[in-house]
């Protein structure tokens, strides 16, 4: 295995997950890859925090 998916938003829940993550990732040598759900009104809105 290459890598490692998880799908996370801002909730604590998500934070565990990505944590999850590292430690499955590190014990298979694989790299984390972290993708950010949102709604399209949140992105709106923080978007300019972001850049």
């Amino acid at each position: 295995m290459d890598r490692v998916l998880a799908v996370v938003d801002l909730s604590e829940t998500s934070k565990q997950v990505a944590r999850e993550a590292g430690s499955i990732a590190e014990q298979m040598s694989a790299d984390v890859v972290l993708v950010h759900v949102t709604t399209e009104d949140e992105y709106k809105t923080r978007r300019s925090r972001l850049l």
